[in-house]
């Protein structure tokens, strides 16, 4: 049972300087394709925690979605070549029957307990997955029964979350909530970022405030924050943990989140801490 991914999830090994480096840079593109996308940004590598918190206060909290996969002009064009592309055209309609399936079965949300492949890990693993596919179906189609099931899902994880405590599996050198080590918390933020911003225009605005202040605000904190061993390193769970936070900082205008996502945050990491694979979490000169 190794503390990497799910089986749909490559690894990357960082344990020389090489594999540092590609970690590094693999962080850096994963999050640079997003506020590329977003444009709410500019040059993130050019720009200071100043001019990042400067430009987000400055701009409207609600408005311009979709933001991140899709925008309203990439929306517009796919319309315009739907059953010009029969390729397209097979893997949508895929998506559609395997949404409305899972839309016919109910929702379904489980208190977490289970490892990999256990009940609650797959079901929760599997909700992020059908979430993203809905989101973007419902931009696509412009079907407000797709929209309606990622409302509806968000609602359940925001009356959920802020009743769980560690998940009750200790496996991991940073346990999660949702799944048993933080690196499967931030592949669900990661996707379930991109579903939100999709349906964003369809919540109302109080169902917007509860799934932030219940649901994603604090799940980021808790993935870097409450978790510095897991957040603050140079490899590929921390690749991931940085592209989470970073995206839903955008779908939700945060600059705070921003901030975090592209210049991390000082914690203090005990010098010669491991993790689950007997990798370094920090040395001495880190």
């Amino acid at each position: 049972m190794a503390g990497c991914c799910s089986p749909e999830f490559p690894v990357l090994q960082a344990g020389s300087n090489s594999g540092a480096r590609l970690v590094a840079r693999l962080v850096a593109l994963l999050f640079a394709v997003a506020v590329w996308c977003a444009g709410s940004v500019g040059d993130a590598q050019a720009q200071t925690q100043a001019q990042v918190q400067a430009q987000a206060q400055t701009q409207p909290r609600h408005t311009g979605h979709p933001r991140l996969l899709l925008t309203r002009t990439s929306v517009e064009v796919i319309r315009a070549g739907l059953g010009q592309a029969p390729l397209f055209d097979q893997a949508l309609q895929r998506a559609v029957q395997e949404v409305d399936r899972e839309i016919a079965n109910g929702l379904e949300v489980p208190v977490p307990r289970d490892f990999s492949g256990g009940y609650t890990h797959e079901r929760h693993k599997r909700n992020f997955f059908v979430a993203h596919k809905a989101a973007l179906l419902y931009q696509i189609l412009d079907d407000s029964r797709y929209g309606q099931y990622v409302r509806d899902m968000l609602l359940e994880y925001a009356a959920l979350y802020p009743t769980l405590p560690l998940h009750p599996r200790e496996r991991s050198y940073a346990r999660g909530r949702l799944f048993w080590q933080c690196l499967n918390d931030a592949n669900w933020l990661l996707y379930m970022a991109q579903a939100y911003d999709a349906v964003y225009d369809f919540l109302e605005p109080g169902e917007r405030d509860q799934i932030e202040q219940d649901l994603f605000r604090p799940f980021a904190d808790f993935i870097s924050l409450e978790n510095p061993q897991f957040y603050n390193r140079i490899h590929n769970h921390s690749a991931w943990g940085s592209a989470a936070v970073g995206m839903i900082g955008l779908a939700m205008r945060d600059a705070e989140l921003i901030d975090r996502a592209l210049f991390g945050f000082q914690s203090t990491v005990a010098s010669g801490a491991r993790d689950n694979d007997g990798g370094l979490i920090a040395t001495e000169e880190q």
